[in-house]
């Protein structure tokens, strides 16, 4: 994550707003079968186990 966020700063930066911009992650999850969950919006701080909840096949 920490290198995550430093993209998005390094980012903002160009934006005419910097780090006032609306920024969202969103994050697809891929399990070994190929089963994909989006996670719209996610902060990075989910529980582990959240993680592993269900998938969308």
């Amino acid at each position: 994550m920490k290198r995550l966020y430093a993209r998005a700063e390094e980012y903002l930066a160009q934006m005419p707003n910097g780090s006032l911009t609306d920024v969202r992650f969103d994050v697809a999850l891929v399990n070994g079968l190929g089963a994909v969950r989006i996670m719209e919006n996610h902060s990075g701080r989910a529980d582990p186990l959240h993680l592993r909840a269900s998938y969308a096949i």
